[in-house]
């Protein structure tokens, strides 16, 4: 339910993707330059953007045609949230939101150290990470089973080039996300399994 705060500041209970479609549908009556999502008290790297609500609410604003920047912390607490925000408004500063495209997201990881001790900037892809532990079981009964989704921290791997190579060392990570989801180079096996089967021909 939207909540008038303060003067052009409301208060959604939803999701993140909730509270970027009440905006643009119902609140926000003028144009928008950027939407920036976050930032996350917890990184959203690898295999994280699929189901980051951070980011989805930036692939929500993407999608309606606006230009979308997620923003998240490398940490799930004692988060050192200066280092974003100052970074942040160094990156809006040099022009970053004129880097932001439609139908696309600038997905920027911080790392969770004192702004000073920032090595820099790198452009990066995503990478990897695993979860281990990551199902917590609370009761157990003969036919059922009570349990709680997360466990151990991530374990990264720390490819050459990836968002989290990048943040182990110290720098802020900016990984451009497209969502042409169809995989191009996929399509000669599977159009050879049709005509082998003949399911082609009507």
């Amino acid at each position: 339910m939207p909540g008038d705060i303060a003067e052009n500041e409301w208060a959604i209970s939803g999701t993140p993707v909730d509270c970027v479609v009440i905006a643009l549908q119902k609140i926000v009556k003028e144009p928008i330059d950027l939407v920036v999502s976050g930032i996350n008290a917890g990184q959203n790297m690898g295999e994280d953007v699929l189901y980051s609500g951070t980011v989805a609410a930036a692939v929500e604003a993407s999608l309606f045609g606006l230009k979308a920047i997620a923003l998240s912390i490398n940490a799930y607490k004692d988060q050192v949230f200066e280092t974003g925000t100052r970074w942040f408004i160094k990156l809006l500063e040099c022009g970053i939101d004129q880097l932001a495209k439609p139908h696309e997201v600038l997905n920027i990881n911080f790392p969770n150290i004192p702004f000073e001790d920032v090595k820099g900037v790198r452009l990066t892809r995503t990478g990897h990470r695993k979860y281990y532990n990551f199902i917590t079981m609370i009761e157990e009964q003969e036919d059922s089973f009570s349990y709680r989704i997360g466990g151990d921290l991530p374990q990264w791997d720390f490819e050459a080039g990836t968002d989290s190579e990048a943040i182990s060392e110290g720098y802020v990570s900016i990984t451009p996300l497209g969502f042409e989801l169809s995989k191009g180079n996929a399509f000669p096996g599977v159009l050879s399994w049709l005509e082998e089967n003949h399911l082609l021909e009507t």
